[in-house]
């Protein structure tokens, strides 16, 4: 990148040697084929080193992730749990990146956790459940007041959460194990009667916070 900023600046200054011309010019050509994967590569590390960051120094996170990275920010802890790290560029979405902490050591690559995925009905859902227990895959039945989910892990381990949205919004992190064999209208029951004295619980379209699910 050095080296193509360079050239670039030498060519368009008018006083280079005319019997480099050709030559300079043409190793500017060469270098331009490689130079967005080369700035891709280096933006990537730059938003790496901020990722970084945020996981190392407990104290500045939160202005890094709302000044620097530009996301909404909401860390809570679970009781005697880690700290979780919600970060959306969407209002109309509590999160859709989460960080957690535990990773100690820096030097050995990061950890994906899970990747989530939305579906609209609580039919989809049941649906996604059947489609597990037929191929024999465990899973755990986790909701998080705002939503009921389902969380496994394909055959190369990676963890995956089914998701459907609830008609409520409350404070992140929470979770609580729910009975998937319920019908709809047992199952947002149960979810009111679990989470109705949480604080912040309220109907999706009445809360005033900033990123709610909706």
């Amino acid at each position: 990148v050095l080296k193509h900023d360079s050239l670039e600046k030498e060519l368009s200054s008018g006083n280079i040697d005319t019997s480099l011309f050709a030559k300079k010019s043409k190793e500017y050509s060469n270098l331009r084929k490689i130079i967005l994967v080369a700035r891709e590569y280096q933006n990537f590390e730059n938003e790496k080193k901020d990722l970084d960051a945020i996981l190392e120094d407990k104290s500045n996170g939160k202005e890094i992730i709302e000044n620097v990275l530009e996301h909404s920010y909401e860390g809570e802890i679970y009781e005697n749990g880690p700290v979780i790290t919600f970060m959306s560029l969407d209002p109309n979405e509590h999160h859709q990146l989460a960080l957690m902490s535990g990773r100690e050591e820096l030097d050995n690559g990061s950890s994906l956790d899970h990747v989530s995925f939305r579906v609209e009905t609580y039919s989809e859902l049941t649906e996604a459940k059947e489609r597990l227990e037929s191929a024999e895959y465990e899973y755990l039945p986790l909701c998080h007041g705002n939503a009921l989910s389902f969380y496994f892990s394909d055959p190369e381990k990676n963890g995956i959460e089914i998701f459907m949205d609830t008609p409520w919004d409350v404070p992140q992190p929470q979770g609580e194990v729910w009975d998937p064999s319920l019908n709809e209208k047992e199952a947002l029951s149960w979810v009111e009667e679990t989470f109705k004295d949480k604080p912040g619980f309220v109907k999706r379209d009445d809360s005033k916070r900033p990123f709610v699910n909706r």
